[in-house]
């Protein structure tokens, strides 16, 4: 479970690298971050009650 978190997040940072360069240039790449914004808050409470299963 750790693992997955773990590959998740690097997954997720590298996302946001090759993102965010454009992120302002075009509409599409607006809706594409807030897209990422939405799931990286979903990956964050995932995380989190994962966490809070683990605790238990």
């Amino acid at each position: 479970m750790l693992a997955r978190a773990g590959r998740g997040h690097v997954l997720r940072e590298r996302r946001m690298r090759y993102s965010m360069p454009g992120a302002m240039h075009t509409d599409s790449n607006q809706v594409e971050a807030v897209a990422s914004r939405r799931t990286m808050r979903n990956m964050l409470t995932a995380a989190a009650t994962i966490a809070k299963d683990a605790a238990t």
